[in-house]
């Protein structure tokens, strides 16, 4: 069986909530439907904030005039932070086990202003040995470029890694370059597929 020397994490949906479920205090706010909310929030304006290239004020900013929302930016910001502090069933812990015996990395989309305060108010993000995020990078996972700069700029080769991400199209990047990649669905299923391939919790 092949031996695995690091594990690579997703952040958002995986460990802690991103901005999955701010929807339904911001559909409250706004008088709108809440399966409204999150496509609102996403596209090009998301990934832009996520290569770094955008602050979080301008891409709140950008929403709200576009959508007219009647909505102060400070009140958004808010309900993402209060968000974030929601943990995955689970998942600290396991994270916290598997450090003891594995290099962890934790590779992730996020805006600069989100992980500033993620970092601040959640412990656990020490135990990563590496941490990759696209808005230093430029790159975001679901590009084909993203995983072998990362694996490059680490020293590591797609056979010594194993991955998990709740989305499908940035697996695939990752097994692309050779990533034992694990579509993230919950703890038991991730544990399952680890202990698959030797790595036991």
């Amino acid at each position: 069986m092949t031996r695995f020397s690091t594990i690579m994490f997703d952040l958002s949906e995986v460990l802690i909530r991103g901005l999955v479920g701010i929807e339904g205090e911001l559909s409250h706010l706004l008088g709108q439907p809440e399966e409204t909310i999150l496509p609102k929030l996403g596209g090009n304006r998301l990934r832009t904030l996520f290569g770094g290239s955008l602050t979080e004020g301008e891409y709140l900013r950008q929403i709200i005039e576009s959508e007219k929302w009647d909505v102060h930016r400070d009140d958004i910001k808010a309900l993402i932070r209060q968000n974030f502090h929601h943990e995955v069933d689970g998942m600290i812990s396991l994270v916290e086990s598997l450090s003891q015996r594995y290099p962890l990395v934790l590779v992730s989309d996020h805006a600069r202003e989100w992980i500033d305060y993620i970092e601040h108010v959640h412990g656990f993000m020490s135990l990563f040995r590496n941490k990759v995020y696209s808005f230093q990078t430029g790159r975001t996972k679901d590009e084909p470029d993203c995983f072998p700069a990362l694996l490059s700029s680490l020293g590591l080769s797609g056979g010594d890694c194993v991955f998990t991400d709740d989305n499908p199209r940035n697996v695939e990047q990752a097994r692309r370059t050779g990533i034992h990649a694990v579509p993230y669905h919950d703890r038991a299923s991730l544990v399952h597929e680890l202990g698959s391939i030797g790595i036991e919790p």
